[in-house]
């Protein structure tokens, strides 16, 4: 069983579609796959037609409580399991830092029930990022190629150093970029220079994406022939080349 983050400090660099379309794939793949949505906005959970959890703790998903394993819903697709988000999460991080808790209850829990877990995280910086990095083997970080996005890289790297966290495999990947644009490509070319770990594959800016949220289902059935869907079939490659997926 192996553990993928979605992860990144900064909103809106598209972690849930990434979440979402990669589950997908590994569900489609014949991995039993869960996505975990820890984020309170619940976009994975809507973008898979799962409804939040309206009763629960979150001291029970530290816990990896049996509560915590009746509110896992089957998706639409075959292998693909949901753990959806819950108002609870909004104070996740103050909790964390309290209890001095991980994730790892919970994760031991799921080992035997999936081969794959993906955690749709949160976009901050804090108790529950360490608490998310202490279980994950890869950790996506998204980014969108502009400068404000990139020096959320740098920033991450540097809380781990400060924190002496020892972190599973970190891949920074571009997102919506568009190497028309001058600006994308110098950071493309800047953030590659620093962080040789980046991936190959770039995620093209696509209105696809936004199709896919009306429709509430992944690229591959939204629009398979788009440049989107193939950007992320290409991604799916790359980390399954590198025995991720």
């Amino acid at each position: 069983m192996k553990t993928i983050a979605l992860y990144s400090i900064k909103g809106g660099v598209g972690k849930s579609t990434l979440a979402v379309n990669l589950a997908y794939m590994a569900a489609t793949n014949g991995r039993r796959t869960l996505l975990v949505d820890l984020d309170a906005q619940g976009a994975s959970s809507f973008l898979l037609n799962v409804e939040p959890v309206r009763q629960g703790h979150t001291r029970d998903l530290l816990k990896g409580s049996r509560s915590v394993f009746d509110q896992i819903r089957a998706s639409d697709y075959h292998n693909l399991d949901v753990l959806p988000t819950r108002s609870g999460l909004r104070n996740l991080d103050g909790r964390l830092y309290k209890d001095k808790k991980s994730f790892a209850p919970l994760a031991e829990r799921l080992y035997s029930a999936y081969d794959r877990i993906i955690l749709d995280c949160p976009p901050q910086l804090g108790a529950t990022a360490e608490a998310i990095i202490d279980i994950s083997d890869t950790i996506i970080i998204p980014v969108v190629p502009s400068p404000a996005s990139a020096r959320t890289v740098s920033q991450l790297y540097e809380f781990l150093q400060s924190k002496k966290i020892v972190a599973g495999t970190l891949l920074p990947l571009f997102y919506m970029a568009d190497q028309r644009k001058r600006i994308h490509k110098e950071t493309i070319a800047a953030v590659r220079a620093t962080w040789p770990g980046c991936l190959e594959t770039i995620i093209p800016f696509s209105t696809d994406c936004e199709l896919m949220a009306h429709r509430r289902i992944p690229l591959a059935l939204c629009r398979p022939r788009g440049t989107a869907h193939q950007a992320m079939l290409a991604l799916f490659n790359e980390l399954h080349s590198m025995e991720i997926f």
